[in-house]
């Protein structure tokens, strides 16, 4: 059973990370969408926009969009990062 796991993980990996990406913001875009409150706007975050550009560069296997995912997504969203790691520690900013 194992072998078989690691074999469809070795040769399909990349489709697997797209739809794991792709379908968890899916989710926290549609919850937030018609169960929060129908703003649109949140279509257009930008974690939720990379978060796309990453499903997409996992699924060409296209290394340029996967980097520019991580170098785009670090330095802007670099407070809401050191904010989670804050909050991990009890000392959150308060986002």
């Amino acid at each position: 059973m194992i072998s078989y796991i690691s074999n469809i993980w070795g040769k399909y990996w990349n489709i697997i990370l797209a739809f794991i990406v792709f379908s968890v913001v899916s989710f926290n875009q549609i919850t937030h969408i018609f169960f929060e409150g129908l703003d649109f706007g949140e279509l257009l975050w930008f974690c939720d926009v990379m978060s796309y550009v990453l499903s997409a560069g996992l699924l060409l296997k296209n290394r340029f969009l996967i980097t520019t995912t991580l170098v785009a997504s670090i330095p802007a969203q670099f407070l809401w990062i050191l904010d989670f790691f804050l909050n991990l520690a009890g000392q959150g900013m308060g986002r």
